[in-house]
């Protein structure tokens, strides 16, 4: 069993950490080079997301298609703009790019 001033010690200590993550988080730069209303319907971008380097504009939906490998299975994915989501994952776009392989738009 610890003492009420260790235990007080590892809430301080875990705080300043879950600070110092916040900071990092929050010095994250979302902004994209390319704004929603100039991404061109069934283009390839290169930009960056927690699961994605690569995506495809669907104008209709108003979000990328991605490749998302998770454990053994390989599937297509969506994802947001920065200007349509403030919560979760984007994809921050960079730049107009040829893709490796094909991203069919899910039906």
């Amino acid at each position: 069993m610890i003492t009420k001033e260790e235990f007080l010690k590892r809430c301080e200590e875990h705080y300043q950490k879950r600070a110092a993550e916040d900071k990092i988080q929050m010095a994250r730069d979302y902004t994209p080079k390319i704004a929603k209303k100039d991404l061109k319907h069934g283009v390839y971008y290169r930009g960056r997301c927690r699961n994605a380097q690569i995506a495809r504009w669907n104008a209709e939906d108003e979000q990328f298609y991605h490749w998302r490998q998770k454990f053994n299975a390989r599937f297509i994915e969506t994802i947001k703009h920065p200007e349509d989501e403030k919560n979760y994952d984007v994809f921050v776009v960079e730049a107009e790019c040829e893709p490796e392989e094909v991203i069919e738009f899910k039906q």
